[in-house]
């Protein structure tokens, strides 16, 4: 969703004209002051200028300034979801630019007027507006507001599962930009390109348009944008698996937002949520909590009540990470009773809460319960539908049948898990899996075959940049490598399995790993070495 603060517009975005009279220049003040105050975020200081400008231009009778502070207030009033009053003033905005008899800036109240449909989600009242605003634009020459109206027009037909006839409107849209020689304008442009063919499910050239935008929108200054841009390439690299450049975006986008105070506490709030999720599947559990009860602050602050659902699911998570089972075990039962209630609803976001309730379960001994929770999942996936969770389920069975030494059965739910991952393109939890089953025939003595599930699954990582799940197979392939006497190997794997843990600052994992790798000196007869390791992982 567009922010209002930037598209709002009654006039073209250009610095006001200067004015000789007084009151001319007070105008021209508070403009310029309600403008900047809102592209900070700082509503009520804007709604104050632009209400103090509102009086004077009545005063003065200026129409023409009354239809831009009459735009300001409708901008801020629609972005505090106050639907109805921001209707008021769009729609006097809109007869103020009608008396002029200004095409341009009718057209821009009116794609003003198709955004505030455009935030209440109502898409074809939108569409409307927005195509009597490029009707309008069109005749005018206007590069700015034809490539305004065909942009909105682009989101909505977006929105509406048409992504296709918008790269069309988008495709002209840059050529008028292009024509005009506007960089600013081809930045915007660009970047919306790419986020309607991310929707055609062109991911290549979805991406290959937002890192053109991107460039385009720091030359161009255009902070906002910025942020837009580089929050949708995080979210292109999680699809594809690269975790790390996900965090690495977000956390820039974090200081950028910040160095400039150029977003709403709505953008704090998502860029919580979908770094948490990042620091997850990291498996950096600590930074993970924090960024969970940071959403739930700013949920909480805006009266959101499904993100703070969402917010309080997402710390139960992060505390089964962090093996703090029962404290897990009582927010994962909170936020699986906001299902109940029906404040939530997403079936994969209520399966992975299920499968953290279900490893605390299993972690505190409850085994009965973790097995019952794990079948609820099953009972509630399907393999077409929702593959992953099922698969999930599914390994996660099998490790209790594996810990129960029922060993056959663990290996047939495993390989049954691994294939629902393979066929959904999750390579490196179908990596895990292979680690899973390696480790099943390396207790089984079936050595050679457990040196190929380890081998596939290495293979597998390279489809993927999952360093955590690399870190995992190394360090349990070591172990196999040690059993049949490879050292030279084992010590090799080790090794990097911890540098991998350190380099995430994991400290229980390289502990875990310098433990493994004591006792593998201690097999080699390296007595003062393994010391010194051991000491280390303690």
């Amino acid at each position: 969703m567009q922010k209002f603060t930037s598209r709002f517009r009654g006039r073209p975005e250009q610095k006001p004209q200067p004015y000789f009279h007084p009151h001319e220049q007070e105008m021209n003040r508070l403009s310029e002051a309600g403008t900047a105050a809102q592209e900070q975020g700082a509503t009520e200081q804007a709604m104050q200028y632009y209400q103090q400008g509102l009086t004077l231009a009545r005063q003065y009778h200026d129409v023409r300034a009354e239809q831009f502070f009459l735009s300001g207030i409708g901008a801020l009033l629609v972005q505090s979801r106050q639907y109805e009053q921001g209707e008021q003033f769009l729609r006097e905005a809109l007869e103020a630019a009608r008396k002029q008899h200004q095409s341009v800036l009718i057209a821009r109240s009116l794609s003003n007027l198709g955004e505030l449909y455009a935030a209440q989600k109502d898409w074809a009242q939108a569409q409307t507006h927005h195509q009597q605003a490029l009707d309008v634009a069109r005749p005018t020459g206007d590069a700015a507001t034809i490539v305004l109206a065909l942009e909105n027009l682009a989101r909505d037909y977006v929105e509406q599962s048409n992504p296709s006839y918008a790269t069309h409107l988008l495709k002209e849209a840059f050529q008028i930009a292009q024509k005009a020689q506007s960089p600013v304008l081809v930045a915007g442009v660009s970047g919306r390109m790419g986020e309607a063919m991310l929707a055609m499910g062109d991911r290549a050239g979805g991406r290959k348009w937002l890192e053109q935008g991107l460039h385009m929108s720091y030359q161009t200054g255009r902070n906002r944008l910025v942020l837009r841009w580089m929050m949708d390439l995080a979210g292109v690299d999680i699809q594809e698996g690269h975790y790390l450049d996900a965090m690495q975006r977000y956390e820039k986008a974090e200081e950028l937002a910040r160095r400039t105070g150029q977003q709403q506490p709505e953008f704090f709030l998502q860029l919580a949520l979908n770094l948490g999720q990042v620091y997850q599947r990291l498996g950096d559990y600590t930074q993970a909590l924090i960024q969970a009860e940071r959403a739930h602050l700013h949920a909480n602050e805006l009266h959101d009540a499904k993100s703070a659902a969402l917010a309080v699911g997402r710390q139960g998570l992060a505390l089964q990470g962090l093996k703090r089972n029962e404290e897990a075990a009582v927010k994962l039962q909170e936020g699986l009773r906001y299902f109940e209630d029906g404040v939530l609803s997403d079936t994969t976001e209520k399966a992975g809460l299920l499968l953290a309730l279900g490893r605390a379960q299993q972690r505190s001994g409850a085994i009965e319960e973790a097995i019952a929770t794990f079948q609820m999942v099953l009972a509630q996936t399907d393999s077409e539908k929702n593959p992953v969770k099922r698969a999930e389920a599914l390994q996660l069975l099998a490790s209790v049948y594996t810990s129960h030494l029922e060993r056959e059965v663990a290996l047939k739910t495993y390989q049954e898990a691994l294939a629902l991952f393979e066929n959904a393109g999750e390579f490196a939890s179908a990596a895990r899996v292979l680690c899973d089953i390696g480790n099943v025939r390396r207790m089984n003595g079936e050595f050679n075959g457990a040196l190929t599930d380890f081998e596939n699954a290495q293979k597998l990582l390279s489809n993927v940049d999952d360093r955590v799940t690399r870190g995992l197979v190394l360090s349990n392939a070591a172990n196999l490598y040690t059993d049949l006497g490879d050292l030279e190997t084992a010590r090799s794997f080790y090794e990097e399995s911890i540098q991998i843990a350190r380099d995430r600052r994991d400290r229980q994992a390289e502990g875990l790993r310098l433990g493994n790798l004591g006792w593998f000196y201690v097999l080699s007869g390296k007595v003062p070495v393994a010391i010194e390791t051991l000491e280390k992982a303690l």
